[in-house]
């Protein structure tokens, strides 16, 4: 039996929780104070190794400002490695994949090109 215990919009699974944007933000990723809120969503459960989805399913504009306070947050302050397993984006658009990329690279820029390629691929296997 699945534990399913609904606050909101967000649903928790056992160990897991998932996340549909849209009923969250609406269809504009924009605002850093957005980006800061899903961080403030997420940080404790992906901090605790626990799987986040992520679904931005119906969201049709992304812009930076939403990312660096999100991703480029959680990149700066959480393991790649635990991000890689745990962190999983779904039903971004192709511009909103560039965003989320391009976020996780310069939060990244220090570290292992190849290795920043592969989490990147990792977030966003199906």
């Amino acid at each position: 039996s699945n534990l399913q215990i609904q606050v909101g919009v967000v649903k928790f699974t056992e160990l897991m929780m998932y996340i549909k944007i849209l009923d969250k933000f609406g269809t504009r990723c924009i605002a850093s104070q957005d980006g800061q809120a899903l961080y403030d969503l997420v940080h404790p459960a992906l901090s605790e190794n626990q799987r986040v989805d992520i679904d931005f399913g119906g969201v049709d504009i992304f812009a930076s400002p939403f990312f660096n306070y999100s991703f480029g947050q959680l990149f700066n302050v959480l393991s790649q490695e635990s991000l890689r397993e745990n962190l999983h984006v779904t039903g971004e658009n192709e511009i909103g994949r560039i965003i989320i990329e391009r976020v996780i690279e310069n939060s990244l820029i220090f570290r292992d090109k190849n290795v920043v390629l592969d989490t990147i691929n990792k977030v966003f296997e199906k």
